[in-house]
């Protein structure tokens, strides 16, 4: 008891924003009603029998949740490497070192992840920005397609048509929107554990 330990290590973690974030999330992405659907949340806690990780109580079963949440991302995270590779004509099974798997691993991620995301051409984060819709026939903008057909419908009827709602990719989206959730608590929880005060506040500003 008198020796001190010199091998820990205190680091300070926002728990309870880790908590109040996956309690978010899985209100907006989680649904038993997609429980039988591939690739959705709900769907991937059925797939590995994860009872514990169904639900959008996260206060009850913390570890589950956060747990499931960053396996769903690293998952996703896995499959897109491959398939990157795959367009790059990277041979995966070649590599036979763990240190050269991961190496590569880091690079091609980053190419994929990091740089389009600081020359603001990232997919995963384009939803965040709010698109204004523009009126064909003047330069009223609105950010709904309801307000600018209300304005078509209030100054140009009989001379313009109402906007039609593009087809949108539900299942991309959402996929899209999960994948930045899951990437958000990884970045928050290695923030934690390097002890990265800026870090942890960068992703705050989320």
């Amino acid at each position: 008891p008198d020796s001190p330990v010199h091998s820990m290590r205190p680091t300070v973690e926002d728990w309870h924003a880790k908590v109040i974030y996956v309690q978010r999330v899985l209100r907006i992405m989680h649904s038993e009603a997609s429980a039988s659907e591939v690739g959705t949340y709900a769907g991937n806690c059925n797939l590995i029998m994860n009872k514990r990780a169904a639900t959008t109580n996260v206060k009850n079963n913390v570890n589950a949740c956060v747990e499931m949440l960053r396996l769903n991302t690293e998952v996703v995270v896995t499959g897109l490497f491959e398939e990157h590779c795959k367009k790059r004509e990277i041979c995966l099974d070649e590599i036979h070192s763990n240190e050269e798997y991961a190496r590569i691993m880091q690079r091609e991620i980053k190419s994929m992840f990091v740089e389009p995301w600081k020359s603001k051409t990232s997919t995963i984060i384009s939803f965040r920005r709010k698109q204004l819709v523009k009126c064909p026939y003047c330069d009223f903008k609105k950010g709904t397609l309801g307000a600018v057909n209300y304005h078509i419908q209030l100054n140009h009827l009989g001379t313009g048509q109402m906007l039609r709602p593009e087809k949108e990719d539900h299942k991309y989206n959402y996929q899209r929107h999960m994948l930045f959730f899951g990437l958000l608590l990884l970045a928050f929880e290695d923030s934690v554990r390097e002890g990265d005060g800026p870090g942890i506040i960068l992703v705050w500003r989320f």
